[in-house]
């Protein structure tokens, strides 16, 4: 007697509970891969702004060499330009071009191109006796900082200043990057990250002055 096929089930597909299971582990990739890229993104925020300080301290550091040992002076004596001005020819900017068009002067954590509101700030004491401009004046240059993060229409970093937290926020004490974090120049041409407000200091230990 001829055995009569019998029908063999199809493969077994995924459970409701596995699909489940597989969508919420990708969800879960998903989310810790975008969470890298936003790391990423502040990591090189952060990395763009420490190179632009460098590059900043090395324009100061040959400004010096060529006006007898001195950084610029606050204003022109026209009063039309800044500090910055004269260090347009050590970055590559053309000489009669506002000093903004050096990407050098942006910075990535502070929001919109430094026009109205820059994004460096030379530190204040720098122009006052007995520092006075002069790159040999600060007796441990490597404690003391030149240039900090601002977003201010203005030339100086103020350590007093209340700091602010957001790019946007109008302050002589910037602390835009993560973690509430910024960037500083030192006297000696190196650069940090330093996090919290480094301004509540200004005595002779501070990093802001020896006097």
């Amino acid at each position: 007697m001829p055995r009569v096929p019998t029908s063999r089930p199809f493969p077994p597909g995924f459970t409701l509970v596995e699909t489940l299971l597989t969508l919420a582990l990708t969800l879960l990739f998903l989310v810790v891969a975008v969470s890298g890229m936003g790391r990423m993104s502040e990591a090189t925020k952060t990395a763009t702004c420490l190179q632009n300080l460098r590059e900043i301290g090395v324009a100061l550091n040959l400004h010096a060499v060529e006006n007898g040992g001195r950084y610029p002076d606050r204003y022109s004596i026209e009063h039309t330009t800044t500090w910055r001005s004269p260090l347009n020819r050590y970055l590559g900017i053309p000489e009669k071009q506002a000093f903004w068009n050096g990407k050098v002067w942006k910075c990535p954590a502070a929001l919109g191109d430094p026009v109205s509101q820059q994004h460096y700030g030379m530190n204040q004491y720098v122009f006052v006796e007995p520092w006075n401009r002069r790159i040999m004046a600060p007796p441990a240059p490597a404690r003391y900082v030149i240039v900090g993060e601002i977003y201010a229409n203005n030339e100086h970093f103020i350590p007093t200043a209340a700091p602010c937290f957001e790019g946007g926020t109008k302050s002589h004490n910037r602390l835009s990057h993560r973690g509430k974090a910024a960037n500083y120049l030192f006297a000696d041409g190196h650069v940090e990250t330093r996090t919290g407000n480094q301004g509540g200091n200004i005595g002779s230990s501070s990093i802001w002055k020896w006097w």
